[in-house]
């Protein structure tokens, strides 16, 4: 069960939007019980002054025409993420509480707002690989600013989920997180902002939490912050100028995907939300560009093939399910209805399977690669099918060659 740090705390909420008398941007105070500006919506408007220090200034009544990104600016000048800022996220990657903030910059042109509207899109340099996709829930002119006085400089705080693509966090990469963490759209951000100078917001602990599709990843506080919202601003001011509307991602709590066993990674269609108490959630759908596969398609394969390989199964049922290929009558009688080289590779892989026995596990390997490579890129199917007819060709080809017949030719 999700913990509620604060549930009787009510600071003041407020939402970015164009109004629909005079297409100005406004800020709008946001009633309590609504999540985010609607279209259509009346709400007090504040002004944007105040707003910028943190502040609430009642400025008249507009007309919601058009949400926009909970922000000073749409494109914000600069994201500083922190990493390994929770105590137990770090122990569950098997890594010490850093003794200095890990600080990292990321791609303004990364952030997005939430809703329908905007979607986290998986570009095909990401979604080629097998899955890597991972969600991270995130609460966010100054120099050498001193703990003590860095609040003051704070204007709100938001919700964030801190897309990474893993792969690239890593080898891909270099080694250094910020091209995993910079591609467009990967830094979702609202759907409020919480004014710092009111109620005192920024010295208060809430409770974050993300879920997947309905099913609960991440439940912490806020207050297992190594380093805290003074802190961050101080450490990242030291003779750094942080211009008006740099965002800082504070870091995120334990439960993210890569850590599981098995792992969680991020599918098309796939809905995350990021919730911080007292703030909001931030609702954010999946989109693999080029997959046109729907989330939970029906799998038809024969009674009869499920005794040949449960792997292999998997992987031919994900390609049933996908459209791609249509089973009339079992496995044997499978016909791929756009294209005759994968028909044929299709009916030698089925007819040839059970011949790689005892070999299974160097197939099912080959299998799990496919089902992979499907999976992160749906658009071409008959790539990852070769991938296990073509392990299955020199599976067969090296027994032929050790048979005794062939020795003794």
């Amino acid at each position: 069960m999700r913990r509620i740090i604060s549930r009787a705390y009510s600071g003041v909420r407020v939402a970015r939007f164009a109004c629909a008398e005079r297409g100005e941007v406004c800020w709008g105070v946001l009633p309590e019980g609504a999540n985010a500006a609607e279209m259509g919506m009346s709400l007090q408007v504040a002004a944007p002054e105040a707003v910028a220090h943190g502040r609430l200034e009642p400025a008249g009544t507009r007309t919601v025409q058009k949400t926009l990104v909970p922000l000073p600016q749409q494109v914000p000048p600069a994201v500083v993420a922190v990493g390994l800022n929770y105590r137990a996220h770090a122990a569950e990657v098997g890594k010490e509480a850093p003794r200095f903030p890990i600080i990292l910059h990321v791609n303004p042109a990364s952030v997005c707002g939430g809703g329908p509207a905007h979607p986290i899109v998986c570009p095909p340099i990401v979604s080629r690989d097998p899955p890597e996709l991972d969600y991270e829930a995130e609460p966010p002119p100054c120099t050498d600013v001193a703990p003590a006085e860095a609040l003051s400089f704070l204007c709100g705080l938001t919700v964030s989920n801190d897309v990474s693509a893993r792969r690239w966090q890593g080898r891909k990469g270099g080694g250094q997180w910020s091209r995993a963490k910079s591609f467009d759209s990967f830094k979702p951000v609202g759907p409020a902002l919480l004014l710092a100078a009111e109620g005192g917001a920024a010295k208060r602990s809430f409770s974050i939490s993300s879920r997947v599709n309905g099913v609960t990843m991440q439940d912490s506080s806020t207050s297992d912050l190594i380093f805290g919202a003074a802190e961050l601003i101080s450490f990242c001011s030291q003779g750094t100028t942080l211009l008006p509307g740099t965002i800082i991602l504070t870091g995120t709590p334990a439960g993210v995907g890569y850590s599981r066993s098995p792992p969680v990674w991020l599918k098309h269609g796939d809905e995350v939300e990021c919730t911080v108490e007292g703030i909001g959630t931030l609702r954010n759908s999946v989109v693999y560009l080029g997959c046109t596969a729907p989330q939970n398609p029906p799998v038809w394969i024969s009674r009869k093939s499920l005794t040949l390989n449960s792997s292999l199964c998997t992987f031919l049922s994900a390609v049933v399910a996908a459209d791609w290929l249509r089973l009339d009558g079992g496995m044997e009688t499978g016909v791929w209805s756009t294209n005759s080289a994968a028909t044929a590779m299709w009916r030698w892989t089925c007819s040839h399977v059970a011949d790689a026995a005892p070999e299974w596990p160097a197939l099912l390997a080959a299998t799990t690669t496919a089902t992979l490579m499907l999976r992160a890129d749906p658009s071409y199917p008959t790539v990852a099918l070769f991938h296990v007819s073509l392990t299955l060709r020199k599976i067969l080809k090296r027994r032929a060659a050790e048979s005794p017949t062939s020795r003794s030719a």
